[in-house]
């Protein structure tokens, strides 16, 4: 008879490493003091950190990356306004000769086909 040794998991299941991630992104993003996951309910338990003391965490990434955006769509608004759409900007250009008319020179290289 001889005994048979299997290898354990040093990192945990994909399962548990999932839910560690989830109640990171929970905690750092949405405030998320505690979450009670229950096998048989579909959607955890969850409690919130109190809100006085949300003012000492500072702004989650998804805050952060939604005010950049914001600032990018009122600059772009303006660029917009000041000096019109981008086909605006380049029937413009392709007038004044700026920019050379990519179509119509292809037109001139094309092999004519009878």
């Amino acid at each position: 008879m001889a005994q048979e040794f299997k290898p354990f998991g040093i990192g945990g299941t994909p399962a548990a490493k999932a839910h560690a991630i989830v109640e990171d992104i929970a905690a750092k993003d949405y405030h998320v003091a505690d979450m009670q996951r229950d096998k048989h309910a579909s959607v955890p338990q969850v409690r919130y950190k109190d809100a006085t003391s949300m003012a000492a965490i500072p702004q989650s990434s998804w805050q952060a990356a939604g005010e950049t955006l914001q600032q990018a769509m009122v600059h772009g608004r303006e660029t917009r306004l000041k000096h019109g759409s981008g086909l605006d900007i380049l029937q413009a250009n392709l007038k004044s000769g700026a920019e050379p008319d990519l179509i119509a020179n292809s037109k001139k290289r094309a092999m004519r086909v009878w």
